[in-house]
């Protein structure tokens, strides 16, 4: 048996099916049809009952359909990439939709997608683009309820852009940006997230720094990090300040409407490391001497015992006053110190810190300074070790004589 509507006038009609069967039992079915106005489209008459407007309890039977993800028109979707499709649905009166059903339509001939209700009238799925073009497609997003032989229902449209391409940022590792260590991450501390198609060009972010840089984001419990550098191999980004530490957590990079496999990440008081002339983490650490001019310490520019030296770091953890992620430390006023204490050894022998903690007028970056102790040196490079909350940095060097 087929239902033949092509000449039924738009609207909706109600009729009752009387099924007789052999061994003499009687059933009936409750039937309502919808049918769109003249010179709708196919997908318009499908959607059509969602105009009907029923009124019921002091509220009138429509809902109201509010995509809550792809909303962004900025935004273009990679061809063949899963991305979320989400929405919210109410009655006329607020009240969340939470049964009947929900699904989405796409004018590229895409197949139809029926959402899942994930609670509270969210509803969810996943679609995946594999018709292109064109690039523009019309998503019909379709909720309905019938109660009885009434139907209750409403719609709403979104328009997306689709892009050629599979873009899927792959996320490898997660390390320290000053030493590389990658045991843990700590409150405050800058890390390196190395991969493939992290971002859309390669780039430096400007001050203060944006959770979002060359369409990339970095997300830890859904809280987006401060970038300031984002490339397709490698990301820059701040761990905040506010993390619990002693925690389990996942770091996952964001690209456009894609997301990369979650990177498990611990998080710990403190990750000390030093910051290195050739950024590769050992060698000859980004060292000044304060006492002469603020040079850099090399080779041909030793310090000597007595000096003022000043290291710069990373990973060392709360500092007080605190600083709320993304807030430079002051450059006039109070400094802001490691919460935890540190020390320092040089050649093996401890060194008086002077001062641990942010570098003043920066967000990310922490700053040591120390005296050069006597007999730290043997005419030449010497290893520098930092100490803070029982974790120990990878040694640098520094020249002495």
């Amino acid at each position: 048996m087929q239902s033949n509507f092509a000449n039924l006038p738009p609207g909706t009609q109600s009729a009752i099916l009387t099924l007789n069967f052999s061994d003499g039992s009687v059933r009936t079915i409750n039937i309502s049809n919808v049918v769109g106005a003249a010179g709708t489209t196919t997908a318009d008459r499908e959607v059509g009952f969602a105009a009907d407007v029923i009124r019921t309890a002091g509220c009138d039977g429509s809902f109201v359909v509010q995509p809550t993800s792809l909303t962004d028109p900025s935004l273009t979707l990679p061809l063949l990439q899963p991305a979320s499709v989400q929405t919210k649905v109410v009655d006329s009166c607020g009240v969340p939709v939470t049964t009947g059903s929900v699904v989405v339509t796409f004018s590229n001939s895409d197949s139809q997608l029926n959402l899942v209700h994930t609670g509270a009238g969210n509803w969810s799925g996943t679609w995946q683009p594999k018709v292109m073009p064109p690039p523009q497609v019309k998503l019909s997003f379709v909720a309905v309820q019938v109660v009885g032989i009434t139907p209750r229902g409403g719609i709403s449209y979104l328009t997306v852009t689709l892009r050629q391409g599979a873009l899927t940022p792959l996320a490898r590792s997660v390390a320290n940006a000053a030493s590389g260590a990658s045991a843990t991450v700590s409150p405050g501390g800058l890390v390196s997230i190395y991969g493939q198609e992290l971002a859309d060009k390669n780039g430096e972010g400007t001050f203060p720094f944006s959770t979002t840089l060359n369409g990339a984001q970095v997300l830890i419990g859904g809280r987006a990090l401060p970038i300031r550098y984002a490339g397709g191999g490698q990301i820059n980004a701040q761990i905040p300040f506010e993390l619990a530490t002693d925690t389990a957590q996942q770091l996952v990079v964001q690209r456009g409407v894609t997301l990369s496999v979650p990177q498990d990440i611990v998080i710990a008081a403190a990750q000390p490391g030093i910051y290195t002339q050739d950024a590769s983490g050992t060698g000859q650490g980004v060292i000044v001497n304060a006492s002469k001019q603020s040079q850099v310490v090399t080779r041909s520019n030793p310090a000597s015992a007595g000096d003022v030296l000043v290291m710069y770091c990373n990973g060392l953890g709360a500092v007080s006053p605190a600083l709320p992620t993304g807030t430079p430390a002051p450059v006039a006023g109070p400094l802001s110190h490691t919460v935890a204490t540190l020390t320092v050894t040089i050649g093996g022998v401890a060194a008086k810190v002077d001062f641990a903690g942010m570098a003043p007028g920066y967000t990310d970056l922490y700053q040591v300074n120390v005296t050069v102790p006597a007999g730290s040196y043997n005419g030449g490079d010497v290893p520098v070790v930092l100490s803070i909350a029982g974790q120990t940095s990878p040694p640098v060097t520094v020249a002495v004589r």
